[in-house]
Formats: C-alpha cells, structure tokens, sequence
C-alpha cells in the first residue's frame, strides 16, 4: 500500500546499515514497506509494527485476521470506505 511518508523507495538502502538482531522494531510502519523489505531480507525472526494512525492499525489487524483487500476498487467504494 502506498503512503504518504513511505520509506520504502529508501529501505533497500535502509537496510543494510540496520544491525543484526533478531526483532525488526517499526514504530511508524504507514503502508509497511520497510517492513516488507524487512521480511523478505530474511535478516530478522520477529516483527513489532506500531503506528498513531487508528485506521493504518484497524487495516493491519483486519489483514492479520484473515481479510485480504481487493486488488481493485471502484471510485464508488473507495469513497465509502475512505
């Protein structure tokens, strides 16, 4: 997903100065592409993902939960969802 803010044009060059440790910690995770990055490095084995935004964590919760967004969405639902 992207956000405004993101970090993920920068994570590839983000990542190799983080340190070996074994939790990935995201204190603003946004649209998650840091933490995308961060995953798929296989650099880390634990991941604690954070962000003030209420609804960025109600999408991530949903999404842990099981529902999967639509890859495509009218202008009318993305209206009444937004």
């Amino acid at each position: 997903m992207q956000y405004r803010g993101g970090k993920s044009r920068l994570a590839r060059q983000i990542l190799p100065f983080m340190p070996d440790v074994e939790y990935f910690v995201e204190p603003f995770v946004g649209g998650g592409g840091m933490t995308r990055f961060a995953v798929q490095s296989g650099k880390f084995s634990k991941f604690l993902c954070s962000d003030i935004n209420e609804y960025v964590i109600a999408y991530f919760n949903a999404i842990k939960s099981g529902w999967m967004p639509k890859e495509r969405y009218t202008r009318e639902e993305f209206l009444e969802m937004k």
